[in-house]
């Protein structure tokens, strides 16, 4: 910079189709070569250190020049008494002029990196500007103009170069006009806000929160901000300040905030940094191995975390990882779904207020002891290598809530968030649960299973019974002769009363009793689906045989009730069981020979408690004697009201389904409609009417 006009835009477009060129500088007057070495010097510079310290000291001049000038009125006199001759003592820059000068800094070492470049004139190629012209055109330009310039002597080169002339002093009026655009009024100067040193300083920082692109990352997607910074290179404080202060102006200059914010590796943000910066709208926060992060603060001050809550409540995702501050925090985040606490080597415990986790890692915490929180059933929990934790309460709890989403207890009944939350209780070393997933794994295989003789017990009855409340496939299940007592009748009843899958369960030669058969009785009061059940060869007793008698008065779907070689049941007891059965069985044949004719009297019996999963000597279900006979209207009842995505493929005695026998009678709309594929009878699921009549 060796005058006053370094500021003007290098080539100015007074009119349409005319260019004029203004830059001026006595370097390129001569003629000689580049030293290398310079050059090389020049591009380990910091441009953004080095304008910075700059405009800072230049505002330390202009208060000094402004202190000689305490009456305002005086200086309106000095400013607009000579048009020609205006002057002020503060400082002014253009818009966008900071900006130039540091882009043209960065860029000639970007050049001077890549190119080997031995006369100045070179230099003059790689001018920019970010406003009048395009980029690519400037520098020929004002290098054609200098190459014209070398027929004359060096004498007049120099003195053409350092000539002084009032149209190009910053203070003159055409100066003026050329580098703003337009005269600044006295009132905008006093105002310092379009063209003082401040704004330009502002300006820097921005140019720098985009420049620096391997520290800082600024995305848009679709209507969405989001601001990511990684500090771990920058090894000197008083850069990441300047790169700090560059996100205060971002800022400012932005009307919309970003949804995520990533500051990792901070070692200089400080509370009234971190308050500018968040907001309501704010969901994602990262301020990983960052010095700042603490659960405890000084007498009458906010900790950060308490900062974080006031200033953005509806966090969904808080990533604290390796901040070394945080020892027993607490946190009030009703809408957070992701927290990552791990590597933080000081945390004993922490605890979770008013929120579900879904996602939650505390791995490589040394210290931690006790984690307090609420469950969802997508949790997904990381704690590896963290040796002090109590987990034992932690996968119990995941294992008690599988169960209610299996049992639909207090939360809507999904088989699919009981499955994943057993799995991660298995995952997480809880043995019980690893039973229930391989046992649920197993009796996924097959609709029909026969488990006889595998000396199950009553641990094995308990995890089959948890895998029954989220099989959706299996319909016959045989555990004859597997050491099973009361305990596990009971585990396998209360599964009865959610599962609405099973038509055939075989319990005998086990060892159950009345205890077993009162559970067993009571899950028939509400089971709509079983017609097969067996418990001969067990220890029921008289109590076990009225209580069964007793629910069999509202369950009309049990037609095959077999009690032989329960010696101390006596004859007396029986008798009131098979007279019920006779009747329940007299109703489902009746609902055969309906189904047999596609006569529609078949769902009125249905709607009286018949299974529909009932099947007939031959194992011909309702919907393949429907299907056979080709009543469509009868079909899709059937098929709208049946919740077994295993429906459509039971077999008959001959290995048909009844798609095979809709197609082997010729019936081309019902075969269509079996054929349909799954999404569509999840639609028709979804319209289902509460009886068959309707």
């Amino acid at each position: 910079i060796d005058n006053d006009i370094s500021f003007m835009e290098p080539v100015l477009k007074p009119r349409v189709g005319e260019r004029k060129v203004t830059f001026c500088s006595t370097l390129f007057t001569l003629d000689q070569s580049l030293d290398k070495s310079v050059l090389q010097k020049f591009c380990q510079l910091e441009p953004d250190l080095i304008l910075t310290d700059w405009l800072e000291e230049l505002q330390k001049q202009e208060e000094a020049y402004l202190s000689l000038f305490p009456d305002p009125k005086e200086l309106q006199t000095f400013y607009e008494k000579d048009k020609d001759k205006r002057f002020t003592p503060t400082l002014l820059f253009a818009k966008g002029a900071i900006s130039t000068l540091c882009m043209q800094f960065y860029h000639l070492q970007d050049v001077l990196r890549n190119k080997v470049l031995e006369h100045p004139t070179l230099l003059l190629r790689e001018l920019i500007s970010l406003q009048n012209t395009e980029k690519n055109q400037v520098g020929p330009l004002v290098e054609r103009q200098y190459q014209k310039s070398f027929s004359k002597s060096f004498e007049k080169r120099l003195e053409a170069a350092t000539a002084t002339r009032t149209d190009q002093s910053m203070t003159s009026q055409k100066a003026m006009q050329r580098n703003y655009k337009t005269i600044p009024a006295f009132e905008e100067i006093q105002k310092r806000k379009i063209y003082s040193l401040q704004e330009a300083l502002q300006e820097l920082c921005l140019l720098e929160t985009q420049k620096l692109w391997n520290q800082i990352f600024i995305t848009k997607n679709s209507e969405e901000y989001s601001l990511e910074a990684d500090f771990s290179s920058i090894e000197d404080p008083e850069r990441e300040k300047l790169l700090l202060k560059a996100l205060q102006f971002l800022y400012g200059a932005k009307k919309q905030k970003p949804t995520s914010i990533t500051l990792r590796n901070t070692k200089t943000l400080t509370p009234a940094i971190l308050g500018k910066l968040l907001h309501l709208g704010l969901r994602s926060l990262d301020l990983s191995y960052g010095a700042l992060i603490s659960d405890s603060a000084p007498l009458r001050r906010k900790t950060t975390l308490s900062q974080i809550e006031t200033l953005s409540p509806h966090l969904e995702e808080l990533h604290l990882e390796g901040c070394p501050a945080l020892r027993n925090p607490v946190f009030n985040l009703p809408k957070l779904k992701k927290l990552n606490l791990s590597r933080c080597s000081n945390l004993v415990s922490f605890k979770g207020k008013s929120f579900t986790p879904q996602e939650l890692k505390v791995n490589h915490c040394p210290k931690l002891t006790t984690v307090t929180t609420t469950l969802s059933a997508e949790i997904n929990i990381d704690w590896k290598e963290t040796p002090n934790l109590n987990k034992k309460d932690f996968v119990e709890q995941l294992y008690q809530l599988g169960k209610q989403y299996a049992e639909g207890d207090g939360v809507p009944k999904d088989p699919e968030k009981a499955i994943a939350l057993w799995k991660n209780a298995a995952k997480n070393g809880y043995k019980h649960a690893q039973e229930i997933i391989e046992w649920t794994d197993r009796l996924s295989e097959k609709i029909n299973l026969d488990l006889k003789y595998n000396n199950i017990g009553d641990n094995g009855a308990n995890a089959i019974a948890e895998s029954l409340k989220v099989n959706a496939y299996l319909t016959s299940l045989n555990l004859s002769n597997n050491n099973i007592g009361d305990n596990g009748a009971n585990a396998i009843a209360e599964s009865l009363k959610v599962n609405t899958y099973l038509t055939s369960l075989y319990l005998e030669f086990n060892h159950i009793g009345d205890n077993g058969a009162n559970a067993i009785a009571e899950s028939l009061k509400v089971n709509t689906c079983l017609t097969s059940l067996s418990l001969a060869g067990n220890n029921i007793e008289d109590n076990g045989a009225n209580a069964i008698a007793e629910s069999l008065k509202v369950n009309t779907s049990l037609t095959d009730l077999d009690l032989w070689n329960n010696k101390k049941i006596g004859k007396f007891h029986l008798e009131p069981i098979k007279k019920i059965i006779r009747r329940n069985q007299s109703l489902q044949d009746s609902a055969f020979q309906a189904a047999r004719k596609g006569d529609l009297q078949l769902l009125e019996l249905l709607d009286q408690g018949i299974s529909l999963y009932s099947h007939d000597s031959s194992k011909n279900t309702f919907l393949h004697l429907t299907a056979s006979c080709g009543n469509i209207a009868l079909v899709r009842a059937l098929l709208e009201h049946s919740i077994n995505p295993a429906f459509k493929k039971l077999l008959n005695f001959r290995n048909q389904t009844a798609l095979d026998l809709a197609k082997e009678g010729g019936h081309h709309e019902v075969t269509a409609l079996l054929d349909e594929d799954e999404d569509s009878n999840l639609k028709r699921l979804a319209r289902r009417s509460p009886s068959f009549r309707d």
